[in-house]
């Protein structure tokens, strides 16, 4: 039996922004064209947009704050926890885009 391909979208979040925006609405629609989805989401916190409930959405247990050790901290934590993240899902594809914060 063959399986879904299967992507993993990495994301800064599901806050309000314009990245945020198209990666939702990329991931809903693979959704419908039978490709399975995960997302990560760097930031974990209030989610903005919504996403279809066969995505399996994954965020940090760690968070970012404003000082510059914690993100001396956090930098390579999100680094490994990506890492590790893609490694265990194995999908066909990742996408990710953005800016300043292109994971």
């Amino acid at each position: 039996m063959l399986r879904n391909k299967k992507i993993l979208i990495i994301s800064p979040s599901l806050k309000v922004g314009g990245i945020e925006r198209a990666l939702t609405t990329l991931a809903n629609y693979f959704v419908t064209q039978h490709i399975e989805v995960v997302f990560l989401s760097c930031l974990k916190g209030d989610r903005f947009y919504k996403l279809d409930k066969n995505i399996h959405v994954i965020e940090p247990n760690f968070g970012r704050d404003k000082g510059f050790a914690n993100k001396l901290k956090f930098y390579p934590q999100l680094v490994q926890f990506i890492k590790v993240n893609c490694k265990a899902q194995q999908p066909d594809a990742v996408l990710s885009f953005g800016d300043v914060f292109n994971p």
